[in-house]
């Protein structure tokens, strides 16, 4: 939810005659949701990245290669070498 934002009086504004002060939320909703969504698309990498580069993953991977390659006829050595 957003926060309200907050306006000076206009009286306040023209006696200092410089706009609202630069503490006050000047972010529009638009820019907040954006901001939002790219920090919650970064997470979502990140975290699938980290998820997929363990070392675990890897060997079922390689082992996945090896499966097909066998089931296609294919020379497997150089994974079996790979895997032990």
């Amino acid at each position: 939810m957003l926060k309200r934002r907050k306006r000076q009086s206009k009286k306040l504004t023209d006696f200092h005659s410089f706009g609202p002060s630069a503490s006050h939320n000047t972010i529009s909703p638009k820019e907040n949701y954006r901001k939002q969504y790219f920090e919650a698309v970064d997470l979502l990498i990140n975290t699938i990245e980290d998820r997929f580069s363990q070392k675990s993953y890897m060997m079922f991977e390689k082992l996945e290669s090896l499966l097909l390659d066998a089931l296609i006829a294919k020379d497997t050595s150089d994974l079996i070498d790979d895997i032990s």
